[in-house]
């Protein structure tokens, strides 16, 4: 979208009534800016199927996840304290589900922005280098109140209560230029992060003695590694139990995790993820000046897919003897079953 002037106001409206071939309108709710402060951007949350509602901890308790379908993602830029903003907001009732603030930010690059269910992912770059931070948003049970937030009113008082948040920040290889997370099916398969140009990743070109820092590639980064629940020291026991693995600031490089593999996708400012038919795998395009389509994105890895090297036929003839073998063995089991019934 179009950066909005300074000061504007960001509303929410609801249709009270039709006056002849139009509808009225009236306001819900209002967001204000200041008179330094731009209203950056505005997206939506996806939210897909849901395959789990809560987390299981290495203590056997569970974190419940705050799942709200109605969610918007603001980023503001603001000129004169040299900060930026990001914001959720509940699209109904415009009430601030979570909020952060982020000192020091180059403002040309802004703030880039994906959110998935109760998982937020939003990058920058500062004067130290470009950061990405992972924020999940949880239901609070600490208040004892047990709330199912799909199913649940935002109008509800409940609201005020259920919130919690888990986050970390992060260094990141190179520039993000866009930020996009996978989709599946059922919403079984994790999810992980999709980068558009991140600059530091090395990629042998077709000379085996050139190792350059090629630009503009499509890259994903695993949830595991932005799992912001990742231990700060030593891993407990329950954080073994969980497979959490130790926080590290940088990200580690990895060019196996390139699905562009050695080519360039100039211009290309938008990543769309799809659901294929198969569980396991995304289907990603990335589209603007250039186009790039893979299904070769696959979070969990390739579970529900048989390899090129799967014998079937011998699949086939090992169930043709096992139908065999029962067909012989039927009668004779009948047998023996009637002959115990006389002799019992």
């Amino acid at each position: 979208m179009t950066p909005a002037l300074p000061g504007s106001i960001l509303s929410g409206h609801v249709l009270s009534k039709r006056n002849g071939t139009a509808f009225q309108t009236s306001v819900v709710w209002s967001i204000p800016f200041t008179s330094s402060e731009t209203l950056s951007s505005v997206g939506t949350a996806s939210f897909g199927p849901v395959a789990s509602f809560g987390r299981a901890l290495g203590d056997k308790s569970t974190l419940y996840k705050y799942l709200n379908p109605h969610l918007l993602v603001l980023t503001t830029l603001d000129s004169s304290s040299q900060q930026a903003r990001v914001v959720v907001v509940d699209s109904t009732t415009g009430r601030t589900v979570y909020e952060v603030a982020i000192h020091d930010i180059v403002l040309e690059k802004g703030v880039k922005v994906a959110m998935s269910e109760n998982w937020l992912v939003y990058s920058w770059l500062d004067k130290r280098g470009w950061r990405i931070a992972s924020v999940e948003l949880y239901e609070d049970r600490s208040l004892g109140k047990k709330a199912d937030t799909p199913g649940l009113s935002s109008f509800a008082s409940e609201h005020d209560a259920i919130r919690g948040a888990r986050s970390q920040t992060y260094i990141a290889p190179g520039e993000i230029k866009t930020l996009g997370m996978t989709t599946s099916k059922f919403g079984i398969n994790a999810k992980d992060v999709v980068c558009k140009s991140l600059s530091d990743f090395k990629i042998w070109k077709r000379s085996p003695t050139t190792d350059v820092n090629e630009r503009n590639q499509v890259v994903t980064i695993p949830r595991r590694l932005l799992d912001p629940r990742r231990p700060t020291g030593k891993p407990t026991a329950a954080d073994k139990e969980e497979m959490l693995i130790p926080y590290d600031p940088f990200l580690p490089s990895d060019p196996k995790r390139v699905v562009s593999h050695k080519y360039q996708v100039l211009g290309a400012d938008h990543l769309t993820s799809s659901p294929a038919l198969v569980e396991s795998t995304t289907l990603l395009l990335a589209h603007g000046l250039d186009l790039f389509f893979t299904r070769g994105v696959n979070p969990s890895g390739t579970f529900d897919i048989l390899t090129d090297s799967f014998n079937k036929a011998q699949l086939l003839l090992t169930l043709a003897g096992l139908s065999v073998g029962i067909a012989i063995a039927k009668p004779a089991v009948q047998r023996k079953a009637l002959k115990a019934k006389w002799f019992a």
